[in-house]
């Protein structure tokens, strides 16, 4: 299976004093961080598990295609997903 690139968008949340990363192919799977950094780290998380759940139900959203850009994110799949 390639690697999937799916595109993050990371907000300041006023409200809650904290970074907000959010994929747009996702939008129900925000994560949080102090730093955009750990919202980053914390999505990729949070993906990962996603991805394993929707894989297993046989429904998972198609990335964008197109190059590389700069707000992406890389989820590559487990050892176990084959």
């Amino acid at each position: 299976m390639a690697q999937e690139h799916y595109t993050v968008v990371i907000k300041w949340n006023e409200e809650r004093a904290h970074y907000v990363a959010t994929a747009t192919e996702y939008p129900d799977y925000p994560a949080e961080g102090k730093t955009r950094q750990e919202a980053l780290q914390n999505l990729e998380s949070i993906m990962e598990i996603v991805l394993q759940a929707l894989q297993r139900l046989a429904n998972l959203p198609s990335p964008e295609q197109g190059e590389e850009k700069p707000n992406v994110i890389i989820v590559p799949p487990g050892p176990d997903e084959f």
